[in-house]
């Protein structure tokens, strides 16, 4: 393919961005304006005539809050179609991500001085790297001070940082979203790469809801086939693991392979692969069965000297920067037994040492000593009952320990609370804590007394940003540890309580309008005002309640639940008919009509009704849904619990 191409699309003009003047478009600032870098066919031309001309109104692209003016299927107007589905919160410097966890200076010399080598290009062995690690070693650190380091050279394709923390992944993002990258980096944004997409989008307009192979085949491969650059560009995926479906992970793996282990040679497409993950035995085995011999594979290792200069760093910081009126100047804190007690027990785990610090330099309490001296007892106990060449064998025991440290300073009239908080946000999509509070009827006082000793490991928004900020795990083990009753014990999350928790809430909110609801919250605040934090948090239960349920089913019991449903008045729900997902709300009928089957009695009968009654009340679930059509939907207690509920026989019903 030429490039430039031999014809370029016809100049761009918007006519609401070109006003009405009485002065001549040529000394007029917008028609400067209208040409990219101040150039084009019209450039510095004055007092023309244009006949038998064409001109198409093109929108204005916006990226990164400034307003450009593109030819069709260049790479700054393709970047601006695809930046639509990119997954803006899990790039190098998302605010999202902020404060970016990095490498302290001094710290993983040797592997990041490997990994600075392959990516100069001055190891040409490997077209890949698998970076593995267990949970807290430290591997996104890595990862960010690496894709810092190759922006800076001119080597970064793109880099993604994928979380549990969101709730909005598939695999589809993920390979568009590398394509935006690379369509804006430095060393493609000017070149064909853009420009090739572009055709392939104008060949396919479906293009971007394709499976991922054929768009890792359209928008990475083919366009970059045969661009000779000066240096290869690297990609970095780090938490591949954290998201999509073991299978999901797998296919993006066996894609890249596919590339590495291209017929053609190598540098036919100019791209190298950091993939950062957990060691799962699906990854291990894709990564070694898929890229035979151009993957390489290393381990992070668990340094006892990193983690010293990292604990004694953050010593530092807390004794001259966060608390210099707590110390005398020539006082020494902490001694280096207490700092070395510290290093030991993480264990080589970074999230053990970087949860310590944030323990010892708590800002709800502002009392290091005292929070060191707690840390150096809970040490001590746990050493008591688990000698320290036994916990280097299982490295998750001293983090376990720590939590459930923390966690036994919340105090026992609270801990349901600080549980269910916890739990709802790291089960269901996250809301704004100031509806998460309204949602569980928590007023502002007890949302923040419940999670007032865990802010070592949940970031809780401040007050003044509670309408747009949410709860955020410092790292997914807590979540993890709690999840799991074998290593939590007490404090383990009993997940069908949590469903049936959270199913109560949402229907007790969709039971009232969102008038009264908004007049009754626990929180209010002027902005939002109560009427937005109704609107918003009754959209959200409308959405979400029906999986709930259906998920109490699976892991717990369901007559406590049953009693909430069957004095649900589910005339309500035309209020938030818009919300409501069809596939939801059928499949938890579906799943109301089999618990029968699991009860020594009936618990669900069927009744026939009017369909004029339906017509009149309930013609919102024609439209909701076509495939079974339901013509009442009104639950009652009439000795066993009876579901009123009228309908076209399906198949599946009788089964």
């Amino acid at each position: 393919m030429e490039w430039p191409p031999p014809s370029f699309p016809f100049p761009v003009f918007n006519s609401y961005d070109m006003p009405y003047t009485s002065q001549p478009y040529h000394n007029n600032q917008y028609a400067q304006a209208a040409r990219p870098g101040q150039s084009g066919p019209f450039h510095n031309s004055s007092h023309f005539v244009v006949k038998d001309s064409h001109f198409f109104d093109q929108s204005v692209v916006e990226i990164h809050n400034h307003n450009h003016y593109y030819y069709p299927h260049t790479g700054a107007y393709v970047a601006g179609l695809l930046s639509q589905s990119s997954l803006h919160h899990a790039e190098l410097y998302s605010q999202a991500r902020y404060p970016q966890p990095e490498c302290l200076d001094g710290t993983r010399k040797d592997l990041i001085r490997d990994f600075q080598s392959w990516m100069s290009g001055r190891d040409v062995r490997y077209d890949a790297v698998w970076l593995y690690g267990p949970m807290g070693v430290g591997k996104t650190a890595i990862a960010q001070t690496l894709g810092q380091w190759a922006e800076r050279n001119k080597v970064l394709g793109a880099a993604l940082f994928l979380s549990k923390s969101e709730d909005q992944y598939d695999s589809n993002r993920i390979i568009i979203s590398i394509a935006f990258q690379l369509a804006v980096c430095p060393s493609l944004k000017d070149g064909p790469y853009g420009y090739r997409i572009g055709e392939q989008l104008a060949a396919d307009g479906a293009l971007l809801s394709k499976d991922i192979a054929t768009q890792f085949k359209k928008l990475i491969v083919e366009p970059l086939s045969g661009l000779h650059l000066p240096q290869r560009l690297v990609i970095i995926i780090d938490g591949l693991d954290e998201c999509l479906d073991d299978q999901e992970q797998c296919d993006i793996l066996r894609l890249i392979s596919r590339a590495v282990h291209s017929p053609n040679p190598p540098q036919s497409l100019p791209l190298m692969w950091m993939i950062c993950s957990r060691p799962e035995p699906h990854i291990r085995h894709t990564v070694l069965r898929a890229f035979k011999t151009r993957c390489d594979r290393k381990e992070v290792p668990m340094d006892d000297d990193d983690i010293r200069l990292y604990i004694n760093d953050g010593f530092t910081h807390i004794k001259d920067n966060t608390y210099p009126d707590a110390f005398d100047p020539k006082e020494v804190w902490p001694i280096v037994e207490e700092s070395e007690k510290i290093v030991l027990s993480s264990s080589g785990l970074f999230i053990y040492a970087s949860t310590a610090i944030k323990f010892i330099k708590d800002p709800s309490l502002a009392s290091p000593k005292l929070q060191l001296k707690i840390f150096l007892e809970f040490i001590e106990e746990s050493n008591q009952i688990s000698a320290p060449t036994s916990r280097r064998t299982n490295p998750l025991k001293p983090i376990d320990a720590l939590y459930d440290r923390i966690l036994s300073r919340v105090h026992e009239t609270l801990l349901s609370t600080t549980l269910r908080l916890i739990g709802i946000s790291a089960t269901y999509p996250q809301l704004p804590v100031l509806e998460l509070a309204n949602l569980l009827d928590l007023s502002q006082e007890s949302f923040y007394a419940a999670l007032h000793r865990v802010h070592s490991v949940v970031n809780v928004p401040l007050s003044d940003i509670a309408p747009i900020g949410y709860l955020r795990f410092f790292h997914t083990s807590f979540t993890d540890f709690l999840k799991d009753p074998a290593r939590s014990g007490r404090f383990s999350l009993v997940m069908g309580d949590i469903h049936s928790t959270f199913a109560a809430a949402c229907f007790k909110a969709l039971g009232k309008t969102k008038v009264l609801y908004a007049k009754n919250l626990p929180w209010k605040t002027n902005r939002p005002n109560g009427l937005t934090i109704a609107h918003h948090v009754l959209s959200y239960a409308a959405t979400h309640v029906w999986k709930a349920c259906i998920s109490v089913g699976d892991t717990g019991d369901v007559m406590p639940l049953f009693d909430v449903i069957v004095h649900f008045d589910f005339t309500r729900l035309l209020f938030v008919k818009r919300m409501i997902p069809v596939s939801g709300l059928r499949d938890f009928v579906k799943w109301l009509s089999k618990q029968q089957e699991n009860q020594p009695h009936d618990i669900i009968k069927w009744h026939e009704v009017d369909p004029l009654l339906f017509v009149r009340s309930f013609n919102f679930l024609v439209t909701l849904i076509n495939q079974v059509l339901y013509r009442d939907l009104v639950l009652q207690k009439a000795g066993d619990i009876a579901l009123r509920l009228a309908m076209d026989r399906e198949p599946y019903l009788s089964t």
